[in-house]
């Protein structure tokens, strides 16, 4: 594995220009290591294989229709459908779809536990 060290003589007393240097020269291949790294592969692998069934039951209940050879990513893409046309509320912690502040008719992701899943 390859290692990158960097130093700086701004020190901790010049936290803006530690940010700066870090979302110029090092947030885009952090980013790009927290979903590629082999360990966050096999997570989503492992979470995709637990929780395929559940999100077939929950797009055939909610009537959308998908193919036995479809991802897993585009399942979960069908799975946040419409908006009812009613303002979210904000204190509700629902997810919020679309630029009117509307929210989905349904989130298979939030149903089947996509983003809480840890096993």
């Amino acid at each position: 594995m390859t290692r990158i060290e960097a130093t700086t003589t701004a020190g901790t007393a010049d936290q803006k220009a530690l940010d700066d240097c870090y979302v110029q020269h090092a947030q885009a291949v952090d980013r790009f290591w927290q979903v590629s790294s082999p360990d966050a592969v096999a997570f989503a692998e492992r979470r995709a294989k637990a929780l395929l069934p559940a999100l077939h039951s929950c797009l055939t209940e909610h009537g959308v229709d998908w193919a036995d050879d479809e991802s897993f990513s585009d399942l979960l893409s069908k799975g946040v459908v419409g908006s009812t046309g009613e303002p979210a509320d904000d204190e509700s912690g629902e997810v919020v779809v679309g630029s009117d502040g509307s929210q989905p008719q349904f989130d298979c992701a939030q149903e089947i536990g996509y983003p809480t899943w840890n096993g």
